[in-house]
């Protein structure tokens, strides 16, 4: 049975606010709902889906608003290969081969950067040579020849429409990939960690202390494809006039969670429980969580009676 009164920390807490030595919102980072992106943030975030890291996208989700358009301006700055230019050769190449590939590639509707020929002629440029074949006896329908290597395309599931073969992807997504590794951390504010504190009163001298952390206030890090994080508890009960710890506790509380799920769950709470038994009386309680993946760590302080 629950409690008939909920303590909150809010009315009487004293909150200390701990470690915040971030050093980058790319590493880890929470994530707000793509839907709440404003028009033109959702046509940046489309326009360099081929050139964006996994990390800037979700530091770019995790900013309010109004931060989102410094992060664009820093995004390109940090590709300009020659910053003392008024130009940014990189911008100005990588949207010109985008026009280019819809002059091109547009077919059936589809718009020629959307599809596997202009994706690998956004990332590596025009190549040397364009051979095409209607025989497929060699399987490919067209071959495009760089100076070491080639990209094979096959015939589509629709008509007019042609793929990457399977070798060509894995080839374009490694070079993809190395062309990401040299490109500068974007540093952002970061994410305040903080946690809701409630106590329950259930059976006779049993109380539930309840230790609850936004989805959006956390920080997670990738891994395997998964978003994890661990948030280390500790606390300890004093009576209120004695000066003595009689009941103290530490647990760790991994989260490992789908990126997809993590989305969806923006507007909730991971809740972490911890059971006690007391006699009655009237008691501090002083905890601290600390969430290590993003340096952070909060303590509050809570009295109450049972």
């Amino acid at each position: 049975m629950k409690a008939k009164m909920i303590y909150h920390t809010k009315p009487y807490l004293i909150v200390f606010l701990g470690l915040a030595l971030i050093q980058s919102l790319i590493s880890c980072a929470s994530l707000h709902v793509k839907k709440t992106l404003e028009p033109e943030n959702k046509e940046f975030l489309s326009k360099v889906r081929y050139i964006i890291t996994k990390e800037e996208r979700r530091t770019f989700l995790l900013l309010p608003s109004e931060k989102r358009k410094a992060f664009v301006e820093e995004f390109w700055k940090v590709r300009d290969p020659d910053p003392f230019t008024k130009i940014n050769e990189f911008k100005e190449i990588y949207f010109e081969r985008i026009e280019t590939a819809n002059i091109l590639f547009t077919t059936s509707g589809v718009p020629g950067w959307l599809q596997d020929r202009g994706r690998a002629y956004i990332l590596l440029g025009p190549p040397k040579h364009r051979l095409t074949q209607s025989g497929y006896y060699d399987r490919w329908e067209e071959r495009w020849l760089y100076k070491d290597f080639h990209i094979d395309f096959v015939p589509g599931n629709i008509m007019g429409i042609v793929e990457l073969d399977t070798k060509s992807i894995s080839n374009l997504t490694k070079f993809a990939h190395e062309q990401k590794k040299g490109i500068p951390k974007i540093n952002m504010e970061k994410t305040k960690f903080d946690y809701e504190l409630e106590i329950f009163k259930e059976k006779k001298g049993n109380i539930a202390i309840f230790i609850k952390v936004p989805f959006t206030n956390m920080w997670l890090k990738e891994s395997e494809g998964r978003l994890e994080t661990l948030f280390k508890v500790s606390l300890w009960i004093e009576e209120e006039k004695g000066e003595e710890v009689i009941w103290e506790h530490k647990n760790d509380f991994p989260l490992s969670i789908k990126e997809s799920n993590f989305r969806n769950s923006q507007d909730k709470n991971y809740v972490m429980k911890i059971p006690v038994k007391l006699h009655p009386g009237t008691y501090i309680l002083t905890i601290l969580v600390e969430n290590p993946v993003g340096e952070a760590q909060v303590q509050k302080k809570i009295r109450f009676n049972i």
